[in-house]
């Protein structure tokens, strides 16, 4: 059927054109501890394995408690976490199901500078 190849072309070609521009959330800042503009909590994992919750160095099995004691327990609270290149992604994927588990919705993943 000649058909088929035409109609995946013309979808091939004209999908990526009608796809609205997508909103990218901003990018961490690059000193620790510093406001993010969209006043969300920053908290973000190291090479170590370590994390940094709004400047302060934790561990990483202690990171959604100091999230809790940072946002007072409001779960809809807006957070900016990322992790550095290097760092596992299992780590990453790992601590991003660690926040949903204790109720955070709200978790945006950004880019380290």
């Amino acid at each position: 059927m000649p058909t088929q190849p035409a109609l995946l072309t013309l979808l091939l070609t004209i999908a990526p054109l009608t796809i609205a521009e997508a909103q990218v959330p901003p990018t961490l800042p690059e000193h620790p501890g510093s406001t993010l503009s969209s006043g969300a909590l920053e908290a973000r994992l190291r090479d170590d394995l370590s994390a940094l919750v709004e400047g302060e160095v934790v561990a990483s099995d202690d990171l959604i408690a100091a999230i809790d004691r940072k946002t007072g327990g409001d779960k809809a609270t807006r957070i900016a976490f990322g992790a550095s290149r290097s760092a596992d992604f299992r780590a990453v994927m790992a601590v991003m199901k660690r926040l949903n588990d204790a109720g955070f919705r709200n978790v945006a993943l950004v880019t380290l500078p």
